[in-house]
């Protein structure tokens, strides 16, 4: 039988100390309740079609419109995923566009990228467009479990020599953030600091007072992050 991934927004005091920086966010249960019917602010989805899912939620009453699709992985897991075709103006333009793909973090789903007003939220103003100090796949602290799924007794490697020195990339990291430690980021860049960056598509943009859910909370995350996101992605 396939395993659902349930959809689910943890809302605690404890996790909001630890990702979201001091005085710069909306309340998170304000941001909510000002954007979702006052009926359902919180969302369990089950990967159906049954309750509209968070396209009915939190996009089409906004004036976009919304698809949802799901995706089942090789393992079993089925997956929710939401699609923004086209602005609120509607038209679809002739030609190639380019897809922007926008991945939640832990303990979040695809809300993460909703919670604020229409003209600050990533999903809607981008539709234009380490444990042990090595980057390598999850370590079950166990050998047998690793053999299991690697089979290695060790996590193998992430090889990033084979991102092309071409291919865009743009990092922007914050000082305070519990989840992805600025150390650990550091790790990453030290890995691609080789990169031929003549071509001006290896970017890192690094923001000293937000925390992990700044990113898609803060209030000025717009103007401190995704506007210099949107002109790198409008440059390659």
């Amino acid at each position: 039988m396939a395993k659902a991934l349930i959809s689910l927004v943890i809302l605690s005091s404890l996790l909001c100390k630890f990702t979201v920086g001091t005085g710069r966010t909306t309340d998170l249960s304000a941001a909510i309740n000002a954007t979702a019917p006052a009926a359902a602010p919180f969302a369990l989805s089950l990967g159906d079609d049954e309750d509209g899912g968070i396209c009915d939620l939190l996009v089409t009453n906004q004036g976009y419109i919304c698809e949802e699709h799901t995706v089942t992985t090789s393992d079993g897991y089925i997956l929710s995923l939401q699609r923004i075709p086209v602005g609120i103006s509607g038209g679809i333009t002739p030609g190639k566009r380019t897809p922007v793909l926008l991945q939640h973090g832990v303990l979040m789903d695809g809300m993460t990228w909703l919670l604020l007003p229409p003209s600050l939220m990533p999903a809607t103003f981008m539709k234009p467009v380490a444990r042990r100090g090595t980057l390598a796949m999850y370590d079950y602290d166990d050998e047998y479990e690793n053999m299991n799924h690697y089979g290695q007794p060790s996590p193998p490697e992430y090889s990033m020599t084979t991102i092309p020195d071409d291919f865009p990339l743009f990092f922007s990291y914050g000082g305070t953030d519990t989840l992805s430690d600025k150390s650990d980021v550091r790790i990453l860049l030290d890995v691609l600091k080789g990169r031929d960056d003549s071509n001006g598509k290896f970017m890192t943009q690094y923001v000293n007072n937000y925390a992990h859910a700044d990113y898609v909370m803060a209030d000025a995350a717009k103007e401190e992050v995704y506007d210099l996101v949107l002109t790198f992605l409008k440059l390659h």
